[in-house]
């Protein structure tokens, strides 16, 4: 037979002969990327059941041809388009669509499929829709949706075109113009024709200055959160400094080289003097005392009952250096917890201070009374001596000041760090004469906060 090639109803000028294929033909015109034009033909042997592609020279002969052998013709196989694309800038012709993939093919017979958005049956038309000098490709589906891809195949968008399914023939489809200056995309049918209305999204483009704006607020969290660890960081630091340097001080409190001096001292004395008992009783004691230090060196909190065995250690050892000059008692309520945390050597700093200040320069019988008791769910802590009185104290020696401001730093460290909220109060107690009698101190750990 003899075949003439026409594209868009436009003749090419000039028969060719395709006597060997009793076939359909479908052509178009292709530009390779280095400007020669061919003559694209697609072949297809309804004998043979083969689709057979051809790029030919103007002069009618063949550049390159490819055979899809034993390829049968069917709805699932390849559908037949033959029409210029472009992929990735280069020139191809969409040779069809087999298995929901657009098919590509060069004048090199190299191929490249690329996935459709949805299944696919047919090229419905290849129109400019967005008047930018670019057609767009516009398929239909098999549920009657129009998919339109831009010219390089791509950006998919899709609608519901709301044709009947009594008239799913399309015969054409275009652009109308009509008198309010709006586009109307158009599909004819052998029975119906359907117009659609179109506009530019205006918002479209705001798009990237959102993305600008999401990215630039992804930026600045990361950045704040960089320098909220930084802080963090710091602030950790800091505080472990502090504790650092507050478990010095009160290791150097509680080292006491007078109250160390004397202890021993004692020891020498009673050994002298025969008093093996006693001897042994203060080194048992000591030792208990060093032993705990040693132990609690890296916490910065303890639990109630390890400061108490702690403190009656410390005020044993006090009894043998003062003799019968000195008493002591604990009073604890049965109902408290002895497992409550409180700051390191707390109390026993308390104690040191009455003894030291308080109790030291006083004549007579020295006494220290501690007791523990629970108000309003609250634990009251009471530390009083018999003493000389502040005043006094700090008018007789130097270091007056020194253990209090220790005190309060592990107070405020210990909030710092989540502990119990804790409250302090010194009151100078006076007798009868109005003349210093001692000093309480009272200590509220507030449970509840």
């Amino acid at each position: 037979m003899v075949c003439w090639f026409r594209q868009q109803s436009q003749t090419l000028g000039y028969p060719i002969k395709n006597a060997d294929y009793p076939s359909s033909v479908d052509i178009c015109k292709f530009e390779s990327d280095d400007g020669r034009n061919y003559i694209a033909t697609l072949f297809d042997d309804n004998n043979n059941k083969e689709l057979i592609i051809k790029f030919l020279h103007s002069d009618d002969k063949v550049f390159s041809l490819k055979e899809f052998v034993n390829m049968k013709y069917s709805k699932s196989n390849i559908i037949s388009i033959m029409r210029n694309a472009q992929l990735d800038g280069k020139n191809y012709i969409l040779l069809g669509i087999k298995d929901n993939k657009f098919i590509f093919i060069n004048e090199k017979l190299e191929i490249v499929n690329r996935k459709a958005l949805q299944i696919t049956t047919s090229l419905s038309g290849v129109v400019d829709i967005d008047e930018d000098g670019r057609y767009e490709y516009v398929f239909l589906s098999p549920e009657n949706v129009m998919v339109i891809y831009d010219d390089n195949l791509s950006n998919p968008a899709t609608f519901e075109t709301g044709i009947q399914p009594f008239t799913t023939t399309w015969i054409e489809i275009g652009l109308k113009h009509n008198g309010f200056k709006q586009n109307e995309v158009f599909i004819k049918t052998d029975n119906f024709l359907y117009l659609y209305t179109y506009a530019p999204d205006n918002l479209y483009y705001l798009k990237y200055p959102i993305w600008i704006l999401l990215y630039a607020f992804v930026v600045f969290i990361l950045w704040l959160t960089q320098r909220i660890q930084k802080i963090q960081l710091k602030r950790k630091q800091i505080i472990e400094e502090t504790i650092n340097n507050l478990q010095m001080k009160t290791i150097k409190s509680q080292m006491d080289p007078h109250f160390m001096f004397n202890v021993l001292n004692g020891l020498a004395n009673n050994v002298a003097m025969g008093k093996s008992k006693k001897a042994y009783d203060q080194i048992l004691r000591f030792s208990l005392l060093l032993r705990s230090l040693m132990k609690l060196t890296d916490k910065l909190d303890i639990s109630l009952g390890e400061e108490l065995e702690f403190v009656n250690s410390y005020l044993e050892l006090e009894k043998f250096r003062f003799k019968d000059d000195f008493e002591f008692e604990m009073l604890v309520d049965e109902n408290i917890n002895k497992t409550l945390r409180l700051p390191r050597m707390l109390i026993q700093l308390l104690v040191e201070n009455s003894i030291k200040h308080g109790l030291r320069n006083k004549e007579g019988l020295k006494k220290v009374s501690i007791k523990i008791f629970s108000d309003n769910k609250n634990t009251i802590i009471i530390v009083e001596d018999n003493g000389v009185g502040r005043k006094e104290a700090m008018q007789k020696t130097r270091e007056t000041g020194k253990g209090m401001k220790l005190i309060k730093d592990m107070i405020r460290l210990n909030r710092k760090l989540g502990g119990n909220e804790i409250t302090i109060h010194y009151t100078d107690l006076y007798d009868e004469n109005s003349a210093a009698s001692g000093t309480r101190v009272e200590l509220t750990l507030h449970l509840e906060n």
